[in-house]
C-alpha cells in the first residue's frame, strides 16, 4: 500500500500516491493516528500517516564525524564521515556511505558518538544519539540513519536552539 505523510489538522491537502490527484481530507478533529483513503480519480487505496513531530526539523547539508566509540576529535582513526541532512532539538538525519563499521553496529537502539559544528560557528559540539532508523539508498552504498539526541549538554542544548531559530 502506498504511503503519504501530513501534519494532522481538520483540513489536510491530500496528493495521491499513485495519480497525483490533489484533493481535501475533512475531519471533525485532528485525526489522532494513520487512516486510509480512496482516491476519487483512480480508486486506488492509499494510507495517510499523521506526522507526529513535536520539534521543528532543518533542512542542512552539515559535514559530520561519527563513531560507535566515544571519540573526542574528528581526526581520530575511528571516525566516519557523513553528511547531517536535517536537524532538530531532538535529533537529525545523517546521510553516510557504507563503512568498514561492522553490520550489526547499524541496528536501531545502537549508541554513536557525532562531533559536528554548526553554522556560522566553528566550536566543535560532541553528541550521544541512538538510532531510531535506517533507511538504505541508491543502490546500497548508502543509508540515511535517522538519531535521536541521548544526552545533550547545556551547551549544545543551547547551540541547537539558536542554530533552529527561525
Amino acid at each position: 500500500m502506498k504511503v503519504t505523510t501530513v501534519y494532522p489538522s481538520v483540513v489536510m491537502r491530500i496528493s495521491c500516491p499513485n495519480c497525483g490527484a490533489e484533493g481535501k481530507v475533512r475531519k471533525e478533529k485532528p485525526p489522532q493516528g494513520d487512516f486510509t483513503v480512496v482516491c476519487p480519480r483512480c480508486k486506488d487505496k492509499f494510507l495517510i500517516k499523521i506526522n507526529v513531530r513535536n520539534f521543528y526539523r532543518k533542512t542542512v547539508s552539515i559535514p559530520v564525524h561519527y563513531s560507535p566509540y566515544d571519540i573526542h576529535r574528528p581526526d581520530d582513526k575511528r571516525a566516519r564521515e557523513a553528511t547531517i541532512v536535517d536537524i532538530s532539538q531532538q535529533g537529525m538525519g545523517v546521510e553516510s556511505h557504507r563503512h568498514d563499521f561492522p553490520e550489526n553496529y547499524f541496528r536501531e537502539g545502537n549508541s554513536f558518538t557525532f562531533l559536528f559544528s554548526l553554522p556560522p560557528r566553528k566550536e566543535l559540539l560532541k553528541v550521544q544519539a541512538e538510532i531510531a532508523r535506517i533507511i538504505p539508498q541508491n543502490n546500497g552504498n548508502t543509508f540515511m540513519m535517522g538519531v535521536k539526541f541521548s544526552k545533550l549538554d547545556h551547551f549544545t542544548n543551547k547551540q541547537l536552539g539558536f542554530f533552529l531559530w527561525p
